[in-house]
């Protein structure tokens, strides 16, 4: 069994204490006000990438992690699975940096900002309080008081520099992360934060009806009509989306940067070209699904014992044929 090397004991318990890469955090430098679109509250990556954040929104450079233990043992198979958790946390923000360096900026259009608008009240319908999906809740004339608060408060939001602030503010983050080109003072922009306002107070009126138990799933502003918090809108993909070939290099790069064997980048070359192969080299990555996964997986193990060695250059298709035809077993029972 490998040495946890991240493991450190203070008093009695154990705790995890890693740091983060600094090519990270140098990714993260360089485009700042997209770590703070994705992490800042309702940021898409805000609760996935939780343990990075800093306690002033910033990316980490140190994470400490209490094991809540006091057995080495139970520690280090507890510290095992968080270093992995953390490594995998550390890739996606990695591919996701790269992709927003290599990405030119996109024009904001009229048909993006209602998508966007529209995507942006579905990620709080998705979010809503258990409570409230099951019912009526206990002490509910105290959550409507707050929800008609509010909603008085936005309701003539064209007026109060205060709300339109706000969504100026949810705006640029959204506009940031989406990776479009769009400027405060622009007429798509200032309709982005406009549809946004309109967004609130369609989820303020959907919750007051909710919480009077007469909410039958109709929007109040037909620009909402089909967000249900269950299917996400589509905004408009890049038109240089990042593609598998393109992902493959850069995690090449990166092994070659950290000075990883020549035998291991053999061994990811293999199961590239597999991939590759399989889904297609110009496959855009936020399409890859778990349809393909699971496609990928029933290949490899159908595949023979040592099959890159023993049929070398053939293709994945003539491997199992010639595989099959000698009867030899495949490397997992495939179930």
């Amino acid at each position: 069994m490998p040495i946890q090397t991240h493991l450190v004991k203070r008093g009695q318990r154990y705790g995890l204490r890693r740091k983060i890469p600094r090519t990270i955090a140098h990714l993260v430098h360089q485009n700042l006000a997209l770590w703070r679109a994705l992490t800042a509250p309702g940021g898409i990556r805000r609760g996935d990438w939780d343990i990075l954040i800093g306690e002033q929104g910033q990316l980490k450079t140190l994470i400490w992690v209490s094991l809540m233990t006091s057995n080495h043992s139970e520690a280090a198979e507890a510290a095992r699975a968080k270093d992995a958790m953390i490594d995998a946390l550390c890739s996606e923000v990695r591919r996701t940096f790269e992709a927003a360096r290599t990405q030119p900026k996109r024009v904001l259009s009229n048909q993006d900002v209602t998508q966007i608008a529209m995507l942006w009240l579905h990620r709080r319908e998705a979010h809503l309080p258990e409570s409230e999906l099951c019912g009526v809740p206990d002490g509910v004339d105290d959550y409507l008081e707050v929800v008609r608060d509010d909603l008085g408060a936005i309701l003539n939001f064209k007026e109060d520099p205060s709300v339109m602030g706000w969504a100026f503010k949810e705006a640029q983050r959204l506009v940031t992360e989406l990776g479009f080109d769009g400027e405060p003072g622009a007429a798509p922009f200032n309709q982005l934060a406009h549809y946004i306002a309109r967004g609130e107070v369609e989820r303020l009126k959907r919750r007051e009806a909710r919480l009077q138990g007469g909410y039958e799933h109709k929007s109040f502003d037909q620009v909402f009509d089909s967000v249900d918090g269950v299917r996400e809108p589509e905004v408009a993909a890049p038109p240089t989306a990042m593609i598998l070939t393109d992902l493959i290099k850069h995690y090449l790069d990166d092994l070659e940067r950290r000075g990883v064997g020549e035998k291991t980048k053999i061994g990811y070359r293999v199961i590239f070209d597999v991939l590759k192969e399989l889904l297609g080299p110009d496959k855009p990555v936020k399409k890859i699904n778990r349809e393909d996964c699971r496609k990928v997986r029933e290949s490899l193990v159908a595949l023979p014992p040592n099959a890159s060695k023993r049929f070398k250059g053939m293709r994945l298709a003539e491997v199992h044929r010639k595989g099959q035809g000698r009867g030899q077993p495949c490397c997992v029972p495939v179930r």
